[in-house]
C-alpha cells in the first residue's frame, strides 16, 4: 500500500493549526461580544477541527495498493467522493516515475505513471515517497504476470488441439457458467462482511 507522502500536506496542516490557534489569540475581545463572541469561538475551532480531520481522511482513503494480481488506484477527492480503478498486470504497457523539481529531489518523492492498453484508465499514483522502488515492483510483478500467461495460454493450447470443436464449446459454456457462479458466490460474501 501506498499513501502520499505527509509533507505534501503541509499546506493543510498549517491552515489547520491556524484554525485552531488563532481563536485563543482573540480570546478575550471575542469574549467581550458576549455569545456572539462564544459562538466565533467555537465556530473557528470546529471549523478547523473539522477541515483537517476532512484531510486526514483524504490522505489516508487515497491510497495506492499493490497485489499479486493487478493493481487498485483510490482516489478519495473528497469526504463523499471516491473513485477506485483496478487494472491486472496483463493490461498494462508502461510503468515509470517523475521526480521534478528541488522538494521533491529532497526530500525523495513523486509520481509514478501506470501505462495501461485501455487509454481511459492510465493510472497515476501522485506524491509518494520513493517512487523508484514502486515502478520496479510493479515491472517485476508485470513480467512475472505475462510470463505465467504465456505458459497458461500454452497449456491450454496444447490440451485443446486434443479436443474436437463440439467438446471445446462445452468445455467453454461449463467454465463461463462456472465464473458466474463464483462471481455471485465472491459478491453475496463480500456483502456477509460489511
Amino acid at each position: 500500500m501506498a499513501h502520499q507522502f505527509p509533507l505534501t500536506y503541509w499546506l493543510s496542516m498549517l491552515i489547520t493549526f491556524i484554525l485552531i490557534v488563532l481563536p485563543f489569540f482573540f480570546l478575550f475581545p471575542l469574549f467581550d461580544l458576549g455569545w456572539w463572541g462564544l459562538l466565533i469561538f467555537i465556530a473557528m475551532i470546529l471549523i478547523g477541527l473539522i477541515y483537517g480531520l476532512r484531510q486526514a481522511l483524504k490522505w489516508y482513503y487515497n491510497v495506492f495498493v499493490v497485489t499479486d494480481k493487478r493493481v487498485i488506484d483510490i482516489d478519495q477527492r473528497g469526504l463523499f467522493d471516491r473513485t477506485v480503478s483496478a487494472v491486472p498486470y496483463q493490461n498494462i504497457e508502461d510503468v515509470s516515475y517523475r521526480i521534478k523539481g528541488v522538494g521533491q529531489t529532497i526530500f525523495r518523492y513523486g509520481n509514478v505513471m501506470v501505462d495501461t492498453s485501455s487509454s481511459s484508465a492510465n493510472l497515476v499514483v501522485q506524491k509518494i515517497r520513493h517512487p523508484h522502488v514502486l515502478q520496479e515492483l510493479i515491472s517485476e510483478l508485470r513480467v512475472e504476470a505475462r510470463e505465467a500467461g504465456d505458459e497458461r495460454i500454452q497449456a491450454l493450447k496444447e490440451f485443446t488441439e486434443k479436443l474436437s470443436i463440439q467438446e471445446v464449446k462445452g468445455l467453454i459454456k461449463k467454465l463461463k457458467k462456472e465464473e458466474r457462479q463464483e462471481a455471485v458466490k465472491e459478491f453475496f460474501e463480500e456483502g456477509d462482511k460489511d
